[in-house]
């Protein structure tokens, strides 16, 4: 896994990264933040599920523990700050869904592993639109003890969620088996909500969250960030959606990712480089810039 290119943003401390996995390039984010380092790792090259916001391409194959492993690794080589002793978050939050069946399921969960042992004081992010509700369950009694796991709801009603998920799961079935991480892993689950203006940002869509969540429950409202083609508004009713979930006794977080400008935050990987590689004997050449 070789790095072709290197992006940093104008925030002093992101860097996306697009590596050559061999017949195609795939893509990770580096955050060098003052309490931590964060390396933001693909799953897969492309993504199935086509959420309405994100800049994934087609699906066209899951990695494998080795690939996964590989793009940190490669990062990791690059980035002198490594040396600082601060905790480490391994997050697989890139491009692809993590849990998209049994066998990308184990992948991840060896990569984690092996990753893990890096640094002691290492954790571990999974982020899901949990399109398989089944594997989350299975996963709250296999994953190591540091994985904190992040399920994408977007929505209040299976209609609405299916406008930003097209292939979601019943939002019943999601709920049950978060849950069931919940139970056996107290605080080690997060639910994800990106507020969309219009869509899914009403007074009725904050009550219709509390209403199917519970009190206790971390959400996480993040900010949509912006994808060519994509004509859908971030929200400006963030702090309004917030204060309801807090009177309800949730207890909802505010985050923006880093490297917006680069296109390495949440839901863009993939926008900014073209995606065109010859793969012809003695050619290597990489179109970068905007769509």
């Amino acid at each position: 896994m070789q790095i072709v290119h290197a992006f940093p943003s104008v925030d002093g401390i992101t860097t996306k990264y697009v590596l050559d996995a061999g017949d195609a390039l795939v893509e990770c984010t580096y955050v060098d933040r003052p309490e931590k380092h964060i390396l933001c790792f693909s799953t897969a090259v492309g993504c199935p599920v086509r959420c309405g916001f994100c800049a994934a391409t087609p699906f066209r194959r899951r990695m494998s523990a080795d690939e996964m492993v590989a793009q940190v690794y490669a990062v990791v080589e690059a980035t002198v700050p490594w040396k600082v002793e601060k905790p480490v978050l391994f997050s697989a939050m890139g491009e692809g869904e993590p849990l998209l069946s049994q066998g990308a399921a184990e992948a991840l969960l060896e990569a984690l592993q092996r990753l893990m042992h890096l640094r002691q004081s290492s954790r571990a992010a999974v982020s899901t639109t949990a399109i398989k509700p089944h594997i989350v369950t299975w996963l709250s009694e296999s994953a190591p003890p540091e994985l904190k796991l992040q399920v994408s709801l977007h929505a209040t009603t299976d209609a609405q969620r299916r406008t930003v998920i097209p292939h979601a799961a019943p939002l019943a079935e999601v709920l049950e088996a978060g849950r069931a991480f919940l139970a056996s892993r107290p605080g080690m689950l997060e639910w994800n909500y990106v507020l969309i203006s219009g869509l899914n940002d009403a007074r009725s869509d904050a009550l219709r969250l509390a209403s199917i969540l519970r009190p206790g429950d971390v959400v996480k409202l993040n900010r949509l960030n912006p994808v060519l083609n994509v004509a859908w508004q971030p929200s400006e009713r963030v702090a309004e959606f917030a204060a309801i979930l807090t009177a309800y006794g949730l207890r909802p977080e505010q985050y923006c990712t880093n490297g917006v400008d680069v296109a390495a935050a949440c839901g863009q990987l993939k926008s900014r480089v073209a995606l065109w590689y010859d793969r012809s004997p003695g050619v290597s050449c990489l179109h970068v810039g905007a769509r």
